[in-house]
């Protein structure tokens, strides 16, 4: 027999599973990109409050809207730490507040690779260094390897 308490407690209660399991596996899921949007965000509450004190430029949450093109509510949204943003978003970010927000390692392009650094996986037996173009393609290269051989023989490994 169950109490009247009970009984307004089942009614209060939600039948609807809100396990924090689901919602740990969706942090778990998104956590590489939550951890740079908390960067993000922290880097962009940091310049607004530089520009505060500072007195130039965008210095609060409506500001940055007017200047994004975008409501307020969108700005405390991103602000939170918690939204996936765009590298469109991202970009707009660093014109209007002047900062860097991501970096993407550039690669410089090598004129030259030695057959252990090229071949790590001993395709070829032979050390030598042969001189590469952007335009080459694979067998151009064999070629060219082949041809600076000095009459040694190569051997492909298996």
């Amino acid at each position: 027999m169950e109490t009247q308490n009970f009984k307004n407690f089942k009614k209060l209660v939600s039948n609807v599973d809100t396990s924090w399991s689901n919602e740990l596996a969706d942090f778990n899921k998104n956590s590489s990109w939550l951890d740079i949007s908390f960067e993000i965000a922290l880097s962009v509450l940091a310049k607004l409050s530089e520009n505060k004190i500072n007195k130039k430029g965008v210095f609060n949450q409506k500001l940055l809207a007017e200047a994004l093109g975008c409501s307020a509510q969108y700005v405390n949204k991103l602000l939170k730490g918690n939204e996936n943003l765009t590298l469109d978003t991202i970009c707009n970010l660093q014109n209007v507040l002047n900062i860097n927000l991501i970096e993407v390692t550039k690669y410089e392009t090598v004129s030259s690779y030695s057959f252990e650094e090229v071949y790590s996986n001993n395709i070829l037996s032979k050390s030598n260094t042969v001189a590469l173009t952007e335009s080459k393609d694979y067998n151009t290269l064999i070629e060219e390897i082949l041809q600076s051989a000095d009459n040694t023989s190569y051997a492909l490994a298996a």
